[in-house]
């Protein structure tokens, strides 16, 4: 790891400390959403479905908050192109002693004895997904109610139109797969 990307890693927990508000994605996706930094963080309070006629955009930039548990689920189209400066990241959203809703705690840099997300499942698209410069982080939940269920995976995919570069995946050793 450079050491440019560990103070990354160590700023942005400072940074998150200081948010007012954060933004609610909603759970169903139907035409297209973006999602920018002006909105950031972006928390997804329960499972969001972008359905085969919707579009997710996700910004440089840009924090999604991922309650434990919750997942994202694509028949549609996820376009997630960070920069080598700006990476997007997905995490938990980890709301242990916190009672502030929708106040996120700094990003937890060990998942372990933390619960986990669920998954970014990309399913059977005709769509050309794309993720370039994504960091997900502490995902990995057993999915239940996806394709993906009874799989452990942080990033499900089972599309054939796929471009994924510099993404970085930081969770339980199993929590990957590709099928």
């Amino acid at each position: 790891m450079s050491t440019g990307r560990a103070a990354r890693w160590l700023l942005l927990p400072l940074a998150l400390l200081s948010l007012a508000t954060a933004t609610e994605l909603m759970p169903n996706v139907t035409g297209d959403v973006t999602l920018t930094t002006a909105g950031s963080p972006w928390v997804v309070k329960e499972t969001v479905y972008v359905e085969e006629t919707g579009s997710l955009t996700v910004k440089p930039g840009v924090t999604v908050l991922m309650t434990a548990g919750v997942s994202l689920i694509v028949h549609g189209q996820l376009v997630a192109e960070g920069t080598s400066t700006d990476h997007i990241v997905f995490t938990l959203l980890d709301t242990r002693n916190r009672t502030e809703d929708l106040q996120p705690d700094p990003l937890p840099v060990d998942c372990l004895g933390l619960p986990h997300w669920g998954v970014i499942a990309l399913l059977n698209s005709s769509t050309s997904h794309r993720l370039n410069y994504v960091d997900i982080l502490c995902g990995g939940q057993e999915a239940s109610d996806t394709s993906a269920a009874g799989r452990k995976s942080a990033l499900y995919v089972t599309s054939n139109v796929l471009s994924i570069r510099f993404v970085l995946c930081f969770m339980p050793l199993e929590a990957l797969s590709v099928i």
